[in-house]
């Protein structure tokens, strides 16, 4: 009897022993992703849970092991928690551009001050995916060449992948240019760059200055959609030099013109009309159109011409015209009108100003109109612009404001809409507009 009862006692030890090892005095777990996929430059997010099942507070010491060049986006060295305490924490880990493709593994250990030392840990792994990028640099290349001359570019072709690649270099030339390059096919490891020179050589018979344009572009072998380029361009001056040309000519024409006809009675008249239109610059950007014509022979003959003239100058940032043209300002002041007058406009970033007088040519009486505007406009797809016009007619006087926009909501659909208020000696009055047009593509 005395034997059970031993027995009985040290089964009651080991049971309670049993209790008291399940509740760990420091427990540290992943509740979050215990398993990631990244790219370079991404930014893998651990959350952990610390708990402190003791009634001290605990002070702990914190040693994080990473891939070599990856960072802690948050670093701490040391932590405190409170006694019976839970806590959810966050660790933020860089992945650098330069980090191969492959599988790494992120070391979290804990380690209380007090003893007896208690240790924690865990690990995370983390495949970072293959990216597959180049670029192609132009390092060197002359300003001028003399024809008959031989010269070189020089370029840099960096692997900027993570992975190992081979890449082919092709030339596209529309001057049917003589060219020699040693190597086509390059192998580069992540992050490696090299570089290449091409050999172009001139033609000694070139007669005028011309300008050498070649685009180099490398590609991935069997990945082409991977590419980088990059265009030269070299001025070829002949040894030869033929007579320069110091200004823009702008070609003119003279037309003479006489009519007869002869119905109840015989009508005739002579005009003479001088058209010119062209470039004054070399870039093509600065236009100029003359127009004189005259006299009026229109009622001479069916095949008479209104006398007209017209002097317009225009660039980039402005515009400006004088005499006979159309006037236009917007649908609800002043659509169109043909007349006689004086127009200038001008562009300042995302700014346009405007302004015009005009004298009507065929309406009786005469209608004297001047207008302005001041327009904003961003990237291209919307804009919004206030209008003014004063209108004299005989002895009618009216002013015209109004507020237009436009827009473009897709690539398919512009919206138009304006509001305009008007008001002369007797009435004041409103009028609206709005005009949506719309493309419908079928597949």
């Amino acid at each position: 009897m005395k034997f059970r009862i031993t027995l009985i006692f040290f089964l009651v030890i080991g049971f309670n022993q049993s209790i008291v090892g399940a509740k760990e005095i420091l427990s540290l777990e992943l509740v979050g992703k215990k398993y990631f996929e990244a790219d370079p430059r991404d930014i893998v997010t651990i959350i952990y849970r610390i708990s402190n099942n003791t009634d001290l507070n605990q002070k702990i010491n914190i040693v994080v092991t990473l891939p070599q060049n990856w960072k802690v986006v948050n670093p701490e060295h040391f932590y405190e928690i409170n006694a019976n305490q839970q806590n959810i924490r966050l660790m933020s880990v860089f992945i650098p551009l330069t980090t191969k493709s492959g599988n790494y593994v992120i070391s979290y250990q804990i380690s209380t001050q007090s003893k007896p030392v208690i240790i924690r840990s865990f690990t995370v792994p983390v495949f970072v995916k293959p990216i597959r990028k180049i670029s192609l640099i132009l390092i060197d290349q002359p300003d001028y060449v003399i024809a008959g001359d031989r010269y070189q570019l020089k370029y840099k072709l960096k692997n900027e992948s993570n992975i190992s690649i081979n890449a082919r270099i092709s030339l596209t030339s529309e001057d049917s240019l003589l060219y020699h390059l040693k190597k086509q096919l390059f192998t580069l490891a992540a992050g490696q760059s090299e570089n290449f020179i091409i050999n172009i050589h001139t033609n000694i018979e070139t007669k005028n200055s011309i300008t050498n344009k070649l685009k180099v572009t490398a590609k991935l072998i069997n990945k082409e959609e991977v590419r980088s380029g990059v265009m030269s361009s070299v001025e070829i001056i002949p040894r030869t030099l033929s007579p320069v040309q110091d200004f823009n000519t702008v070609p003119v024409y003279t037309i003479l013109r006489f009519v007869n006809q002869n119905q109840l009675s015989q009508l005739s008249g002579f005009q003479a009309e001088i058209v010119g239109k062209g470039f004054l610059n070399q870039r093509q950007t600065n236009r100029v159109n003359l127009i004189l014509r005259g006299p009026d022979i229109y009622n001479k003959s069916i095949f008479g011409k209104y006398d007209e003239y017209l002097f317009s100058n225009s660039n980039d940032k402005y515009s400006f015209h004088i005499g006979d043209r159309p006037f236009y300002l917007s649908t609800l002041t002043q659509s169109f009108r043909y007349g006689r007058g004086i127009e200038g406009q001008f562009k300042h970033n995302n700014f346009k100003f405007g302004i015009y007088s005009m004298v009507s040519r065929f309406f009786q009486p005469k209608e004297k109109t001047f207008t302005s505007f001041v327009e904003y406009e961003e990237n291209k797809r919307y804009n919004i612009r206030l209008n003014y016009m004063k209108k004299n007619k005989g002895r009618q006087e009216s002013d015209i404001v109004s507020m237009e926009s436009k827009f473009k909501p897709t690539n398919n659909t512009k919206i138009q809409m304006e509001y305009a208020l008007g008001k002369n000696q007797t009435a004041t009055s409103q009028a609206y507009h709005l005009d949506i047009q719309s493309k419908l593509e079928y597949h």
